[in-house]
């Protein structure tokens, strides 16, 4: 059957050099589409040896984020396992809340934009007359 196909598509040519610009033509074509096969095997390579190393591809990577410390790394990818929980239709526990706010508080001391501790005020050496007139002034929520 081959070589049917072969001496009908001779015969529609009327002189080689019709012959040899389809031959070109049909070259090009089959040259590209191996070149297209390699990138797309060279793909499949990369993307095979991103899943065993565990590379998460949702999103786009910044070069900011691959500087992060593996503890911030560690706190984002529990805070984004608690949301797809509780997106699920799933109600997060007391203990799910107390680790979200935990790894949140990671975040923020990493970034250095964690809230700065109030000092605490000491009323042992404070006479009992300034405590009063303390006691006594007004504050901004009393307006």
């Amino acid at each position: 059957m081959f070589v049917d196909e072969i001496t009908t598509l001779a015969g529609k040519f009327v002189d080689r050099s019709a012959l040899q610009e389809h031959s070109n033509g049909l070259f090009l074509k089959l040259s590209a589409s191996m070149q297209r096969v390699q990138d797309l095997e060279e793909e499949v390579r990369h993307l095979k040896t991103l899943l065993e190393c565990g590379v998460s591809l949702l999103k786009p990577v910044d070069v900011i984020e691959i500087i992060n410390s593996p503890e911030k790394e560690i706190a984002r990818t529990q805070i984004e396992l608690l949301r797809q929980r509780q997106s699920n239709g799933m109600e997060l526990s007391l203990e799910d809340t107390k680790r979200f706010e935990i790894f949140v508080k990671v975040i923020k001391l990493i970034d250095g934009s964690a809230p700065k501790q109030q000092k605490t005020m000491e009323f042992k050496d404070i006479s009992e007359a300034k405590l009063i007139a303390m006691a006594s002034e007004p504050t901004p929520n009393d307006k």
